[in-house]
């Protein structure tokens, strides 16, 4: 795969743990250490030197790592760089499909299958029943401050699912809002037989897009009318590879913002400004294309 630093920076923005895997030849052989794979940082607008980071146990997929193709690594156990799994937003930037009902590129399957940590984790109950848990998880705001989330066990999509007509199905993304509280979004629904119109990205994007920009994405799951039971066969995907990826900041501005600083230039609602000449900060509260709205939130 071809890295289009472009197309990603204008949909995900700079991210301090966004790297693509392989050194600037494509290479992704570390050669010294087993379980271990050269990755390069996203730095700015360009790409840092490849560094090893530890790929995780392939033993649960056959899928092997592709060069250029966009991880989300973080500091794991014993301070070892360790890939979390696919950065979701940067591979749609790129293009690919990575819906599992649609078999999707089998990169992005082979990184997700390796996520095994609870920390956010959405999954059907024990017996199942139409409501799902949520595990505890930490997380750092806009203000760089520790939040915590206790878990919940009792997300109820009964109301979602009551509400399909016969033969109608639908996608319901979960996701925690910056209260610590746990919300859900319903896709609009589709009827008729599911091999004609399956739950795919153009339902995920729908509800990403009805929520605008959260702290934590955590999961999607698809539900029935008539449903009476939430299983693992459900879930549409494991949404965390999303969890610390913040909109597009700029922190070396000259001067505040205008309405012409919008989407087309990869600003999103959260967004930040710094305007570095007057001591001024601004936050993105609409970045409609010629029409975007910033707030000063200097005091």
């Amino acid at each position: 795969m071809t890295f289009d630093q472009r197309k990603v920076s204008q949909r995900v923005g700079d991210s301090f743990d966004f790297y693509v895997i392989g050194d600037e030849n494509g290479y992704t052989d570390e050669g010294q250490r087993n379980g271990f794979i050269l990755a390069r940082q996203i730095q700015g607008n360009g790409l840092g030197r490849a560094v090893p980071v530890f790929k995780g146990d392939y033993r649960t997929t056959p899928y092997l790592p592709q060069a250029g193709w966009p991880v989300v690594v973080e500091v794991g156990i014993y301070g070892v760089l360790t890939i979390r799994g696919t950065h979701t937003m940067a591979a749609l930037a790129l293009g690919y499909d990575i819906s599992p009902g649609a078999g999707g590129d089998q990169t992005y399957n082979g990184w997700t299958q390796m996520e095994t940590a609870t920390v956010g984790l959405v999954m059907p109950r024990t017996p199942p029943d139409t409501k799902l848990t949520v595990f505890p998880v930490n997380w750092l705001d806009w203000d760089n401050q520790w939040q915590g989330f206790a878990g919940d066990n009792n997300v109820d999509l009964s109301s979602a699912i009551s509400a399909l007509s016969t033969d109608e199905r639908a996608l319901v993304l979960i996701y925690m809002q910056p209260d610590n509280t746990i919300a859900t979004q319903v896709s609009t629904a589709k009827s008729g037989p599911e091999y004609t119109d399956p739950i795919g990205l153009d339902d995920l994007q729908e509800c990403q897009d009805a929520i605008g920009w959260v702290p934590m994405v955590l999961g999607a799951f698809k539900i029935y009318a008539g449903q009476t039971a939430i299983t693992w066969a459900d879930r549409f995907g494991d949404i965390r590879q999303w969890i610390g990826i913040r909109p597009k900041y700029n922190t070396t501005a000259t001067a505040a913002p205008t309405v012409n600083d919008d989407s087309a230039d990869g600003y999103v609602v959260g967004s930040r400004w710094i305007d570095t000449t007057n001591d001024e900060e601004y936050v993105c509260t609409d970045s409609s294309t010629g029409a975007a709205n910033w707030e000063n939130t200097t005091t």
